[in-house]
C-alpha cells in the first residue's frame, strides 16, 4: 500500500537537474534555507498567465489578456500556436487542453466554441455556444468528446462526427466540468453549491452531493478514478469516492477562496491552490496537512499584483487577486506546476522528488 510522507522527510526534497526535465531555459530562482526544496521559474509570454497544462507535461497553454492563446512546448519553451481573436473588441474564455496535449478548446466572446489541433493551429470545430454560455468547457481523455456548460444544462459533442450527442439537464446553471480518466463519468458544480456526477454514456445522474457552504470553483480526479477532490470559496477542500459520493476527507487550511487542485499521481496526496497565495499538499490517507508552500513567504514582492505595497505583506491578500489557478503535477509525481494569474502571470515549478515513505 503505497503510503505518502512523512512531513519532515517530504521536505527533504531533492533538485533534478534541469536536463533531467529537457528544459535548459528554466531559470532556477532560489533555494529554501534549512530545506532542500529547489523551484524553478518557467518563461513567460509578455503579459499573460498559465491556464493550462497537459497531463505530460508537454505544453504549456497561455491567455494573453484574454485576447490571445498562447502554446508553447513546455520542455523548451518553443512557442507552437498563437491563436488571436478576430477583431479588438473580442475575447477568449479561459481554455481547455486535451490529455494528450494534441487538442485545444476555447469560447470566444463571439458566441463561438472553438477547437483547435495542436501543434498545427488547424481549427478542427466550431459550434455556437448555446444559450447561457459562457460556462465551462471540459474535453474527455481520449479527445473524443467536449463538454459545455450553460444555464440548466450540459451538452456533449462527438468531436470526431462533429455532432452533439447528448443533453444534460444540470441543477442550475454549471459551473465547472471534469471527465473521470476513463472518459466513462462527468462530474460538474452547479450555484447550488452542490456536485453531480453523470454517466456519459446515458446521460445517467449517477449521485448529487450537497457540496460546500459556498460555491464549487474547482475539481480534480485522482488517477484511478476512484476520488474526486473539490475546492470552494468556502475555502474547504472536499474529497468524495466516485462510487457511492460519500463525502470521505474535509481538508481545512486555506484562509480564501480554493482555486485549483491537482491528485499526485499515486493518489495518496492531493495539491490545492488559493487566493490567499498558498499551495498545500495534502495527506490523503491521513487526512491532515503535509506541507505548504506560502508564496509571498518564499517570493515575496515577486508575486505578481496590481499594487505594489512597498513590500509589506498584504493584511488581505485578495488585494493582490493573484490566485494560484494552475496546478499540474509531472507524470511521475516528482514536481509540481503553479500557475499564478494577475496582471502579469507567473509560474513556477517545484520539485518534490520522491514521496518519502512511498512504497
Amino acid at each position: 500500500m503505497v503510503r505518502i510522507l512523512a512531513v519532515p522527510l517530504v521536505l527533504a526534497l531533492v533538485l533534478l537537474p534541469l536536463e533531467a526535465v529537457g528544459n535548459p531555459v528554466w531559470r532556477e530562482v532560489s533555494r529554501w534555507p534549512d530545506t532542500s526544496l529547489t523551484f524553478v521559474e518557467l518563461p513567460m509570454p509578455a503579459w499573460s498567465s498559465l491556464v493550462a497544462v497537459d497531463p505530460g507535461w508537454q505544453v504549456g497553454v497561455y491567455l494573453s489578456w484574454a485576447r490571445a492563446i498562447l502554446v508553447t512546448d513546455l520542455q523548451t519553451g518553443h512557442e507552437l500556436v498563437r491563436l488571436n481573436v478576430p477583431t479588438p473588441w473580442m475575447k477568449f474564455g479561459f481554455p481547455a487542453v486535451s490529455s494528450d496535449g494534441k487538442l485545444l478548446a476555447a469560447f470566444r466572446s463571439d458566441g463561438r466554441l472553438i477547437v483547435w489541433e495542436i501543434p498545427s493551429g488547424v481549427e478542427l470545430f466550431s459550434v455556437a455556444a448555446p444559450p447561457g454560455f459562457p460556462g465551462d468547457i471540459a474535453l474527455s481523455p481520449d479527445g473524443r468528446l467536449l463538454a459545455l456548460a450553460s444555464s440548466f444544462e450540459i451538452s456533449i459533442w462527438d468531436l470526431e462526427r462533429r455532432e452533439e450527442v447528448r443533453r444534460i439537464a444540470a441543477p442550475g446553471s454549471a459551473y465547472k466540468l471534469q471527465f473521470s480518466p476513463d472518459g466513462k463519468s462527468l462530474a460538474a458544480t452547479a450555484l447550488d453549491r452542490g456536485i453531480h456526477l453523470w454517466d456519459v454514456a446515458s446521460g445517467t445522474k449517477v449521485w448529487s452531493a450537497p457540496g460546500h457552504g459556498a460555491t464549487v470553483t474547482c475539481l480534480a480526479f485522482s488517477a484511478d478514478g476512484r476520488l474526486l477532490a473539490s475546492g470552494s470559496r468556502d475555502t474547504t477542500v472536499r474529497v468524495w469516492e466516485v462510487a457511492t459520493g460519500r463525502e470521505v476527507r474535509a481538508f481545512v487550511g486555506h484562509t480564501d477562496e480554493v482555486m485549483s487542485l491537482a491528485f499526485h499521481p499515486s493518489g495518496t496526496a492531493l495539491a490545492s491552490g488559493a487566493l490567499d497565495l498558498t499551495v498545500i499538499l495534502w495527506d490523503v490517507p491521513k487526512g491532515e496537512e503535509a506541507l505548504r508552500i506560502d508564496l509571498w513567504d518564499v517570493l515575496g514582492v515577486r508575486v505578481p499584483h496590481y499594487d505594489a505595497l512597498e513590500g509589506a505583506r498584504p493584511d488581505s491578500p485578495r488585494r493582490f487577486w493573484a490566485p494560484v489557478h494552475n496546478l499540474v503535477f509531472s507524470p511521475d509525481g516528482s514536481a509540481l506546476i503553479s500557475g499564478i494569474s494577475a496582471w502579469t502571470g507567473a509560474a513556477y515549478v517545484w520539485y518534490l522528488g520522491k514521496l518519502s515513505g512511498a512504497e
